[in-house]
């Protein structure tokens, strides 16, 4: 079998408007769901998370 290769992780350097910045946070902090985020302009302007969902 051949090695397989493992990317590296690499540090990208990007300047963020303060609502990107919040929406990454966001992000981060959720252990588990779904969001959707609505955007205005190319910037992100809210999120919602769902928060119950049922199978039938």
């Amino acid at each position: 079998m051949a090695d397989a290769k493992v990317p590296k992780k690499e540090l990208i350097v990007l300047s963020v408007t303060e609502k990107e910045k919040n929406l990454i946070e966001y992000t981060r902090n959720i252990e588990w769901g779904e969001i959707h985020v609505f955007v205005q302009n190319g910037e992100p302007v809210r999120v919602e998370k769902t928060t119950t969902s049922t199978k039938l």
